[in-house]
């Protein structure tokens, strides 16, 4: 997210400019050593870098992390490509939470 907390264009201080951005479900979500691993349906695809970019089905949440996620529940996701580990996953805003503006920037 950036810096206000929400997914307003980043400034280059906050780290953050996702490549890709997906609407995606949360089919569900399971325990697996150190990650809550949420697999997903990716619904909608708002932002894409490359047609060749791989969206994962499946993310791993470090269980110290803050965000958590719901299964059933639709949320905007933002990944950047990394071509170490192939995508490193930026933020999650459930789409009911998403204000005016930052619909209006997701084209939504």
């Amino acid at each position: 997210m950036g810096a206000n907390g929400s997914l307003l264009r980043p400034t280059r201080h906050d780290g953050l400019s996702p490549e890709e951005v997906t609407i995606a479900r949360v089919e569900s979500c399971s325990e697996n050593g150190g990650t809550i691993d949420c697999k997903l349906y990716h619904k909608s695809y708002l932002k894409t870098y490359s047609i060749y970019f791989y969206f994962p089905e499946i993310i791993k949440i470090p269980k110290n992390c803050k965000t958590t996620l719901q299964a059933g529940q639709d949320y905007v996701l933002g990944y950047t490509y990394s071509y170490s580990n192939f995508y490193y996953y930026n933020f999650a805003r459930p789409v009911n939470g998403l204000t005016g503006d930052e619909r209006g920037f997701l084209g939504m």
